[in-house]
C-alpha cells in the first residue's frame, strides 16, 4: 500500500502556529518564559516574540543579583493573542486577524527554572510576524 497525501481540512490554529516557534538563546544559554516573572493572568501559549528589528535591540538584558545570587534576565515587549470562544476548539475557521495585546515579557536562563517555586515555563516561543 502506498502512501495516501492528506488534502483539505483546517487544523487547530495552535498546531499551525507552532510552525513559528523560536526559543531563544543569548549566548552559549537558552532562554525561557516563566510563569511567575510575567504580568498576572500571562497564559504562556497565548504568548509571542515581536520579531521587528534586531534581536539584540529587542531584548534588554539586565543582571538581578535578588535570584539565585545573580543572573542575567532578559526584557522583551511582546504580545498576548486574545482568546476566543472559537479559538479553544480542536477544528475552526482559519482567520490570519487576531487580537493582540502588548505585555512585558521577562525571560531566564533555562537552568533557573523551578528554582523559587513551581510554575510553568515555556523554551518554544511564537513569533508575531
Amino acid at each position: 500500500m502506498g502512501r495516501k497525501a492528506f488534502h483539505g481540512g483546517s487544523s487547530s490554529r495552535r498546531w499551525r502556529r507552532w510552525l513559528r516557534h523560536r526559543r531563544r538563546p543569548r549566548g552559549p544559554l537558552i532562554y525561557c518564559l516563566e510563569e511567575i516573572d510575567q504580568p498576572s493572568g500571562t497564559v504562556l501559549s497565548d504568548v509571542a516574540i515581536h520579531s521587528g528589528g534586531r534581536a539584540a535591540d529587542a531584548f534588554q538584558p539586565e543582571f538581578r543579583s535578588d535570584l539565585l545570587g545573580g543572573m542575567v534576565v532578559l526584557h522583551h515587549t511582546g504580545v498576548v493573542y486574545e482568546r476566543g470562544g472559537a479559538e479553544n476548539a480542536l477544528y475552526s475557521r482559519y482567520s490570519e486577524s487576531r487580537k493582540t495585546r502588548k505585555v512585558a515579557l521577562t525571560f531566564i536562563p533555562h537552568y533557573a527554572w523551578a528554582n523559587r517555586q513551581a510554575s510553568s515555563m515555556q523554551v518554544w516561543n511564537l513569533v508575531q510576524t
